[in-house]
């Protein structure tokens, strides 16, 4: 047995049509299914998929999962999602480069990274 990688990043939402139109129009990336019950969008070569929550039990959650997107031109990306009135974290400098981070609709954690960026940069 072999865990070949990563296949569906899988999101609980709670408004189906408000987080297609968060993750298509604001972030720009492409919705291969829609539905009420179960969304696609594709995400680089493997798959964001929507889900209305789950029935809560008492098994612990963690909630420590984190979206990372790649971005060519962050500061565009900064301004749209501020625009949408998304709040937005300052940059942040790692190794690969500049990060942002920010919130989807639902709370879900999201960060962006530009690489090769740095926070310096960005801020000139």
């Amino acid at each position: 047995m072999e865990v070949k990688g990563l296949h569906t990043l899988l999101c609980e939402v709670s408004d189906m049509d408000r987080s297609i139109a968060f993750y298509r129009d604001i972030l720009g990336l492409t919705v291969t299914y829609q539905s009420s019950h179960w969304s696609s969008i594709q995400l680089g070569t493997t798959r964001l998929g929507l889900h209305p929550a789950f029935e809560r039990t008492s098994e612990i959650r963690g909630g420590g999962w984190i979206c990372g997107l790649e971005t060519d031109d962050i500061l565009s990306l900064r301004q749209a999602l501020i625009e949408a009135q998304v709040s937005v974290g300052d940059f942040h400098d790692t190794p690969a480069g500049a990060i942002m981070d920010f919130h989807d609709p639902d709370g879900n954690r999201l960060q962006a990274i530009q690489p090769g960026k740095s926070k310096a940069e960005l801020q000139a």
